[in-house]
Formats: structure tokens, sequence, C-alpha cells
């Protein structure tokens, strides 16, 4: 494997691909840029044609072009080498082909699997123009000829004809009915004989590809006059086709969003085509699901915005209120756009033919939350008002950035005409009611997963912490049985952080505490106090202490259970009592510190 990626290296030039993805200005013998896999302001990011290496300073982040293109698109190194393959059309010499193509049955499924939907995508495109009324449908819709071609939209006709004329066309590629069945095209329908037929049959067929543009499943739309059948029919879910990680039209995109660094983000597909019909070729749909975490990670690699089209109804905003959420956990800013009433994106432009001026009056989020929230609010009851408030508090309570969530409060505070401090003070009850939980979990619970970051970036964020806040004039401090908790390293260092805050070094502060620091120390510290640097409160310090300590409480459950098991096992009575009883004091120790784990030194 190896081989191949050498191969690759050597014909596919390090800064020419990354230059897709980042915008590199040279700087001597390098080249360096904006780090595509953290937000950053500096350029610490670089690349080196002679080494064919990238390194980014701030995050860490190295490699080779195939580990480049495997991690700015979230895909394994073998599917990245077959990417670059492909786009740069490589000519693989035969031995490294036989090393590459795989032994296993699942290589083999994938295969299998995309060769199918390719063969589908181009039989119903071409079907759709033998076809007078799927064309007509189609042509009515406003497509040109050209984003039709542009995005196979096809049409997949019903009857035993057509099922023949497909196997027939899928036999000239050695695929196999069985074939088709397995992928979901077909099912085997029984009645006075077994025959086969189509969840996509009389569908307008928009095929669905992957960030490697390869088609992967399809989206049928009904459009015949009394079909009651479901409007969208999507492909079923595969290890290959997964909706929370697709995005349709995103491949197509990809170079619009690369340039513009923004995406505009729709539901339909119709909408998808049509906005890029006029120019907005930086457009993906959702697949009939909601966005998912996973589908902004991949445009957060690309885009700096998203642009929402938003219609104006409650169940809009709320979701929203979600989709903010989720662009601020991946570092996007989120842009609304608020379209009259009734009409989609597809119908809008169809009538306007341009979205400049709902452009002109999009807003950020923040303006969003404030003007949607006050005018839902002016007209309900008390106990409406109280749910409106506590739903938008959800979502501000969950922003890492303590100036964004301060900034968003005051305007909040305007626009529903609520003192600051009020908000604040609901602010702070829904916070400490989040995190009320059991902070040391009895036995019983520890069966339940956590999903609390690794123990080593918990403890890095907590040293971080304390380090920039003596920066900042105040200092977080942790107890004493916390750092107890920590591993050496991070013991080591926090420890000098706080001694040199409390002798009051002479001079600069910081070149006091790396001066006591190893090398790896050093660059442990600077590493993740670069990452760590905003203000954070007691609280959200506290919390942080918390988790560690629920961590190593887990540890240390996990543990004796074990020895309890063993001990057992040996008819080890004695020693099985003992363990108990060393549990109970744990236990006690620990469910009084609960209620001391933070107090100010």
């Amino acid at each position: 494997m190896s081989s191949l990626f050498s191969f690759i290296k050597q014909q596919v030039p390090i800064v020419q691909e990354v230059s897709r993805y980042v915008r590199l200005r040279p700087a001597g013998s390098y080249y360096k840029g904006p780090c595509p896999f953290h937000k950053e302001t500096d350029a610490s990011f670089t690349v080196s044609p002679d080494k064919g290496i990238f390194y980014c300073f701030g995050c860490h982040a190295t490699g080779d072009i195939v580990s480049f293109i495997a991690k700015a698109e979230n895909l394994s190194p073998i599917d990245a080498a077959k990417q670059l393959i492909e786009t740069h059309g490589l000519q693989i010499p035969e031995e490294l082909l036989r090393v590459t193509s795989g032994s296993g049955k699942t290589t083999e499924a994938k295969s299998s699997y995309f060769s199918v939907h390719k063969c589908v995508a181009q039989w119903a495109h071409e079907q759709l123009r033998l076809s007078p009324h799927a064309y007509e449908y189609v042509r009515s819709r406003g497509f040109t000829e050209q984003m039709i071609d542009a995005f196979m939209i096809g049409f997949f006709p019903s009857g035993p004809k057509s099922v023949n004329a497909l196997l027939a066309s899928c036999m000239k590629e050695n695929i196999l009915a069985k074939d088709l069945v397995d992928a979901g095209i077909f099912y085997e329908a029984t009645g006075s004989k077994t025959q086969l037929r189509s969840p996509f049959e009389d569908r307008i067929i928009f095929p669905i590809t992957d960030s490697m543009n390869r088609f992967c499943g399809f989206g049928g739309r009904i459009f015949i006059a009394n079909d009651d059948r479901a409007k969208y029919y999507n492909s079923k879910e595969s290890p290959f086709f997964i909706k929370g990680t697709l995005l349709f039209g995103y491949s197509a995109a990809k170079k619009s969003m690369q340039e513009r660094k923004a995406v505009f983000l729709v539901e339909g597909y119709t909408d998808a085509v049509m906005m890029a019909q006029y120019g907005y070729t930086n457009v993906v749909a959702t697949l009939g699901t909601a966005c998912t975490k996973e589908h902004l990670k991949m445009l957060s690699r690309l885009v700096d915005v998203v642009y929402v089209l938003y219609d104006g109804d409650a169940a809009g905003r709320k979701a929203m209120l979600r989709l903010a959420q989720l662009c601020w956990d991946v570092h996007l800013e989120l842009q609304v756009i608020t379209l009259p009433h009734s009409l989609d994106p597809a119908a809008y432009l169809a009538k306007y033919g341009s979205l400049a001026e709902v452009m002109a009056q999009s807003l950020d989020i923040f303006s969003f939350f404030v003007s949607a929230t006050a005018d839902e609010f002016i007209k309900k009851s008390l106990a409406e008002k109280m749910r409106i408030i506590e739903e938008v508090l959800e979502v501000v309570s969950k922003i890492a950035d303590v100036v964004k969530r301060e900034l968003l409060l005051q305007q909040l505070a305007t626009a529903v005409n609520i003192p600051l401090t009020a908000l604040r003070l609901k602010l702070q009850e829904q916070v400490k009611a989040m995190s009320s939980v059991d902070t040391y979990p009895l036995i019983e619970s520890t069966k339940a997963d956590v999903e609390d970051a690794p123990q080593d970036t918990l403890e890095a964020h907590l040293v971080a912490i304390s380090f920039n806040s003596c920066l900042q004039q105040y200092v977080h401090v942790l107890p004493d049985d916390v750092v107890a908790m920590l591993s050496s390293r991070a013991q080591s260092v926090y420890r000098v952080i706080i001694h040199e805050h409390e002798v009051g070094s002479d001079g600069d502060f910081v070149a006091a505490v790396l001066d006591r620091l190893s090398d790896e120390q050093k660059n442990w510290l600077i590493a993740h106090a670069t990452t760590y640097s905003g203000v954070v409160s007691e609280q959200e310090f506290a919390a942080l202490a918390s988790k560690l300590v629920q961590q190593r409480w887990k540890e240390m459950v996990g543990q004796i259970k074990q020895d309890i098991a063993q001990a057992s096992q040996q008819g080890n009575k004695e020693k099985v009592e003992e363990l108990l009883s060393t549990f109970a004091q744990w236990k006690e120790q620990m469910q009084q510190k609960g209620h001391m784990l933070w107090q100010k030194k």
C-alpha cells in the first residue's frame, strides 16, 4: 500500500492539490495559509513542496497529500488515494492495482454497489427524454437542458418492459438482477407469479453522489396526477448510503464553495437544481432529513458561512434554533435569508429571478434570534413567554464563546423588554439544572455511556484555562483532590503555573513559567493554551473539573468491579468483603466531596 501512496505523491504536486482547499501564498521555500482543520486568524498552516508534506503549527495536523485528502474529505487513506487517482486520471501500474484492489468481500461489495447505481443513473437519465410526459413535467418546472444533464435528472418508467430494458442495459456492465435487488433498485413482488418491481417507478429521479462523486443513491419524486404515494422516496440506507452524511449536489458545488467560502443549504432537490441554474452554484440539499453535525463538518472544511433559506413558520424557527447550535459546534457562521410565506427557493427564483433582495436583508443568527423571538413573544401568554425564553436560553447556554453569549443576551433583553440581569439569572438556573446530574455516579450507573472528552483532553483544557486566567489577572484553581487525579505531566505543569502566579514572578509571567518546564512540557502547554484562550467562568471551570473526576471515578469503579469478580471466582470471600468495604468508603468520600468540589482557595 505504501508503494501506491508513494506513486501518487510523485504524480500529484501537493501545493496544487492543497490549493483547492486552502489559499496558499509563498513564504521562502514553502507555502503558508489558514489551516483548513481548525478555525484561526493566523496563517499557521504550511506546505513544503520539496518534502511533499503539510504541517500546522496551531493544531499540529501533519502528513502527505494522501493524508491531507483523507482528513479534508473525511475518507479512509485508501479512499483518499482512489479519489486522487480519479481526479487526476492517474494510470496506476498493474502491480500496484493488484495490491489495492482488495481481497475482502467488503471492497467487492462497495465496487458493485457504486457500479449498479451508476448504470441505473445513466439508464434513467436516458429514459427521461424517451418519456414525453416525464420530460414535459421536468421542463415545466423551469429546468434547462444544461441543468437536466448536469444533475443527471432522470425518469424510472413502470411495467415489465421497463424492468427488462433496465436489466438488458445492466447486463452490458455484467450487472445481474440480484445485484439490482441487493442495491434496493428492485424488489420481488409476489402474486400469481413473482415479478420484479421498483419503488422508484413512475418517479422523476435525482441521482445522489458521495464526496468522491460516486453514484450511491436516488431521490424519486412523484409527478403524475392522483399518485397518492409519498411525494419523495429516497434509497434505503446502507453502509454506502447514509443520509446523515450525504448532501445532494455536494460534489458539484465543491469548487464553488471553496471559492466563495459560503454555501446555501436548502431542503429539496428541486430547490438545489434551480438555485444552481440561477448562478447560485454553491448550493447543497439535505436528503429529506434534518441537517446533522456530520453534514456541517463536511461543509466547514470548505466554507465559513452557511446561508439558510427560511420560510418564516414556527416549525422552521425551531429548526433554526437547532441548526444554530450545530453551526456553533463546528465554528460556522449562520446567516438566515427569510423568504415570503408560501414561496420556496425554486418558486421565488422563478418569480423574481434573483435572491439579491432577500440576501440584502439576511440576518446573522444573533439578529435572527432576537427578531424571531420578539415577534412571537409579544402575542403569547405568560406561560408561553416563559417557554420561549427557556427554549432560546437553552441554545444560548451551549455557546462556548462567552462574548457571543453576552451579546446575544443583551440583544434579547432589549427585544423582549426583560432586564438583562433577569436573563442572566435565568440562564444560570438552566445551566445549573443541566449540570445537576450526580457528579459521582453510583456503581450501578457506570454502565451508561458518558459522552465526555478523553481524560487527556479534559486535563489539558483545565491546565490551559488556569494558565490563561493567570495572564488575564484572575486565577482558576483546582481543589487538591482534583489535582491528584491529573497525569504526572499535567500535574507538574499546573503546579508551576500556580506557583509562579502565587509568588508574583518579576517580569514576564509566561517566560517565568516556560523557564521551569521541559521542552516537551512547553510544547504541550503552548499547544493547548492557544486552543483554549477564551474567558471561562468559574462555573464552567468547575463543570470541567467535575467531568474529570467523574471519569476517574468510572475508572476506579471499573477496576474494583474486576477485582471483586476475580476474587469471587477464586472463592476468596475475605477479599470480596475487603473490596466492598473499600468501595463503600470511596463512595462516601466522593459523595461528601460532591458538595464541596468547587471552593475558591
